[in-house]
């Protein structure tokens, strides 16, 4: 893949330069902060790319994100703590001989203002990187992700209760549109790089591609550490029983138990939806004209084709999901927890 960042970036350039990916949440941000974060050394190297640790918690940079009040319920840091992110961060991009450093929280996805990001990082160029999943199976993913780590859900039980839940709390929640023409307002139209998170789109995975989109080459990947696979997605089977599980008060240790119990004995999925095809094709008509103007405005796309794959068809063939019956459920966390 060609360099796809602004014509204007450049890892030549005398300015310092930061590449902010913003997620979206349920889009592989996980995996490609993981991979960062255990080759950095490499990627200092051999990229002259810095993942900094200044606003790092974990693999990701929450402590960024939280700091500039992208957090839930959460406001921005004062002034003074955002001045010592500053210098120290200031501090490493120089100790590291790079010109680029590269941030990553899908934690920036919520509702919040960037300005507060611009000032952050005055006197540097950004480009803001996003990635977007097509809703039915952003909405599928992030519904097995909440359920497990939500504990006593405010939401009723199943994915339809969930998806109406988040919608109605947040009628912003999951506008792809809103936020990007949020983030564009702030560092301009020509900062703003959109990639579909689609498989089709890109066959590599999201490191792959977000090198891509770096300039960088992908042989890079020959030389780094391998990683495991992360944050997994249950079947519907496991997804289930932790949906029932989250509302039984079983306490954190128990739910922990229970969820290294799926991991170790889940099996694969039948690869079928959780929602039936009509609510998928539903989910995507729903926000259809908001692909359309992203794929025109940002990507440059005159046919409007943001996503490539097919959108489901009432006759094709889906099977709704049974549920487990209790008897199986309390076995399963009789075992998990005894």
């Amino acid at each position: 893949m060609k360099n796809i960042l602004p014509s204007s970036f450049t890892f030549l350039q005398k300015r310092k330069s930061i590449v902010l990916h913003i997620g979206v949440n349920k889009a592989g941000s996980t995996a490609l902060q993981a991979w960062c974060d255990r080759n950095r050394e490499l990627l200092k190297r051999e990229a002259g790319l810095l993942y900094p640790d200044t606003g790092k918690e974990g693999a990701a940079h929450y402590g960024l994100s939280r700091l500039t009040g992208f957090s839930h319920g959460g406001r921005p840091a004062p002034e003074a703590e955002r001045n010592d992110f500053s210098m120290r961060f200031a501090r490493e991009l120089k100790n590291s001989d790079c010109k680029t450093a590269l941030f990553s929280s899908e934690n920036f996805v919520l509702n919040k203002d960037p300005v507060i990001v611009q000032n952050l990082f005055e006197g540097y160029e950004c480009t803001i990187l996003v990635y977007l999943r097509r809703h039915d199976t952003w909405w599928e993913s992030g519904y097995k992700q909440a359920v497990k780590m939500v504990n006593n859900p405010l939401w009723g039980r199943g994915i339809r209760n969930f998806i109406e839940f988040n919608r109605t709390r947040n009628p912003k929640y999951g506008n792809y549109r809103h936020m990007i023409d949020k983030w564009a307002a702030v560092f301009g139209k020509d900062r703003i790089v959109v990639r579909p998170f689609e498989r089709s789109q890109m066959p590599d995975g999201i490191v792959v591609d977000t090198l891509g989109v770096l300039g960088l080459d992908k042989a890079i990947m020959d030389r780094s550490t391998p990683q495991e696979r992360l944050n997994r997605s249950f079947s519907k089977r496991a997804s289930f029983i932790l949906d029932v599980a989250q509302r039984a008060e079983l306490g954190t240790e128990n739910i922990a138990k229970l969820l290294r119990y799926l991991e170790e004995t889940d099996t694969e999925d039948d690869g079928f939806s959780l929602l039936p095809p009509r609510m998928r094709a539903r989910l995507i008509m729903q926000n259809q004209s908001d692909y359309i103007y992203i794929a025109k405005h940002y990507l440059g796309l005159e046919d409007g084709g943001l996503f490539h794959e097919p959108i489901p068809a009432e006759t094709d063939e889906w099977h709704p999901f049974e549920p487990p019956k209790i008897e199986e459920i309390v076995a399963v966390i009789a075992s998990a927890i005894g």
